[in-house]
């Protein structure tokens, strides 16, 4: 008897002991728990502060991104104009002739260009005749008034805009295979000057959405 009563002493103290021991464990234990949901709180609000600025970073690289497509894109320009003729030639050597421009103003056509005079005379003068004509491709021939330009002064090495209206052109003409105007070139104290023939070809008639 005594034997076992010292056997169910000694169970109770193991359990006992092992119920303290099993105690702390879980005290323990809990005790990480609680250290580990603590860190991961902190954690969160890390990534709560990080994650506006990391979605602003990337809306930033998409717009720049964006921009940069935008930009890489060809622009959407009209087409070029096509050159107001083929060639020009000039019957003075000291005459630069540049065109600017030939279009339809109602029944006319006006020939826009430029004159220079690259001589070494300060001022002079260049004027037109009345026999410039112009031809278009059917053979038909028109007058061109040049006496809004009958004298006009050039100074050495400025460029002077220069006008004649071709008179009279049929709508459907879109082209001079042939302008010539009849000019010359000559200085204040001169009666006459250099003259010969200015000649245009193939002139393009810019007519809008006039046809």
């Amino acid at each position: 008897m005594k034997k076992l009563h010292l056997l169910f002493i000694s169970l109770a103290l193991i359990m006992g002991t092992t119920n303290v021991s099993s105690q702390k464990w879980l005290d323990k234990l809990n005790k990480g728990l609680d250290n580990v949901n603590k860190g991961l709180d902190d954690v969160n609000k890390t990534l709560d502060k990080v994650a506006p600025s990391t979605a602003q970073q990337s809306n930033t690289n998409q717009n720049q991104q964006q921009s940069q497509n935008q930009q890489s894109q060809p622009a959407n320009n009209p087409p070029a104009k096509p050159p107001v003729c083929s060639s020009v030639t000039s019957p003075i050597r000291n005459l630069k002739i540049e065109p600017v421009d030939c279009y339809a103003s109602g029944n006319d056509v006006v020939l826009e260009f430029t004159a220079t005079n690259t001589s070494q005379n300060p001022t002079m003068y260049l004027g037109f005749g009345g026999k410039s004509m112009a031809y278009d491709t059917n053979g038909e021939q028109y007058d061109v008034d040049s006496n809004s330009m009958y004298k006009t002064q050039l100074p050495e090495g400025t460029k002077v805009k220069i006008t004649q209206i071709i008179k009279d052109v049929s709508s459907k003409t879109t082209k001079f295979p042939t302008v010539k105007l009849d000019l010359y070139f000559a200085k204040p104290t001169d009666a006459y000057g250099e003259n010969g023939e200015l000649i245009f070809k193939n002139v393009s008639i810019d007519r809008g959405n006039s046809n």
